[in-house]
C-alpha cells in the first residue's frame, strides 16, 4: 500500500486527490498540509472530505510526518521549495 502526503490538501486539486486516495484500497493517507494561515489547520482529513474520520489532522508542514512513500504537491510556490528540500533529504518521490 502506498502512503501519500498531499501538500496543498485544502485547495481544489488537493481535495480531489484526497477524495480519490480515500476511495482507493491500494493507497493510504500519510497526511496533508495547508498554509499556516489556513482555517483548516487541525481539522481531520475525513471531515475536510465529508467522509469518515481518517484520524489524520491537517498540518502546516511535513517535517514531523513519518511513513511517507510519496508526496503530491499542489501547494503555493513559496511552500514548494521547502517540500522539495524535505523530499530530497529523505529520498521521497515528489
Amino acid at each position: 500500500m502506498t502512503s501519500i502526503f498531499i501538500s496543498g490538501v485544502t485547495g481544489r486539486i488537493g481535495r480531489i486527490l484526497l477524495n480519490k486516495i480515500i476511495q482507493d484500497p491500494d493507497l493510504c493517507l500519510a497526511g496533508g498540509s495547508a498554509s499556516a494561515a489556513s482555517k483548516h489547520i487541525g481539522i481531520d482529513l475525513g471531515v475536510l472530505n465529508g467522509t469518515d474520520l481518517q484520524n489524520i489532522l491537517i498540518t502546516s508542514g511535513i517535517e514531523s510526518i513519518k511513513g511517507i512513500d510519496c508526496i503530491v504537491d499542489f501547494s503555493l510556490p513559496s511552500s514548494s521549495i521547502n517540500i522539495l528540500r524535505i523530499a530530497s533529504q529523505n529520498s521521497i518521490p515528489l
